[in-house]
């Protein structure tokens, strides 16, 4: 998904062209993106856009904890829903993953926003946006 949005942004005139030789080593690094894991993406968007190694950092983090969300967080679980500390635990993985992933999306947000030339959304959406997410994945109120 991500590189389809940035093939969107190049031919829509929002992503700035001097990143990339010409249109068709843009569609070679598109092509690419899609045939890579998840962490060589971030990786090579990182060096592509020339942002800072910490970024790399906190968008790989991410990744992991989506990946500990989706493929390792649910095995064994079985034990953990069956008392009231395993289901604590398992809500404060949760929790931590869904806010390392959501501080992420926010980089990401801010990064499509600079080089897409579009307003960030308020401020107190940006400084609420990691609570909230937390709150609606780890919510137990109907």
């Amino acid at each position: 998904m991500t590189a389809g949005r940035f093939a969107c942004w190049l031919k829509a005139g929002k992503l700035d062209s001097s990143l990339f030789d010409d249109e068709n080593s843009f569609g070679n690094f598109v092509n690419d993106l899609h045939k890579k894991a998840l962490y060589k993406q971030i990786s090579e968007l990182v060096e592509r856009l020339r942002l800072p190694r910490n970024l790399d950092e906190t968008l790989q983090l991410a990744r992991r904890c989506r990946n500990e969300i989706a493929h390792e967080m649910c095995l064994g679980i079985q034990g953990d829903i069956e008392s009231d500390q395993g289901r604590k635990r398992l809500v404060d993985e949760i929790s931590g993953c869904t806010r390392r992933i959501a501080e992420a999306h926010l980089l990401v947000l801010s990064i499509t926003a600079v080089l897409t030339h579009e307003d960030l959304p308020r401020k107190d959406y940006l400084d609420a946006y990691s609570d909230r997410a937390v709150e609606w994945v780890c919510s137990t109120e109907g």
